[in-house]
C-alpha cells in the first residue's frame, strides 16, 4: 500500500478514548492526558463526558510531523 493510501479517510471516523489514542500514537496515557493538557493534541471530540480523538486526524497530525495545532498556552509568571 502507498503512503497516500493510508492516509485516506476512512468512511466512518473511527474515535479513539486515551487509552486506544496512547496505544495507537505508541505513548502513554499519561502523555495523551499531559499533550490535551497543553493543546499541543489536535482537538478532540466531546461527547457528553468522553472526550475521543479521530483516527484519520491522529494519522494526519502524525504525517504533518506532530506540530502543535494551536500555540501552547503558557502559564503567567508572578
Amino acid at each position: 500500500m502507498s503512503t497516500a493510501a493510508n492516509l485516506a479517510p476512512s468512511p466512518t471516523p473511527r474515535l479513539l478514548n486515551a487509552r486506544e489514542a496512547a496505544g495507537f500514537l505508541g505513548i502513554s496515557v499519561r502523555t495523551i492526558q499531559r499533550l490535551h493538557a497543553r493543546g499541543a493534541l489536535p482537538t478532540p471530540v466531546k461527547l457528553g463526558s468522553c472526550v475521543r480523538w479521530d483516527a484519520d486526524v491522529l494519522s494526519r497530525w502524525v504525517a504533518a510531523g506532530c506540530t502543535p495545532p494551536r500555540p501552547a498556552s503558557r502559564r503567567a509568571r508572578s
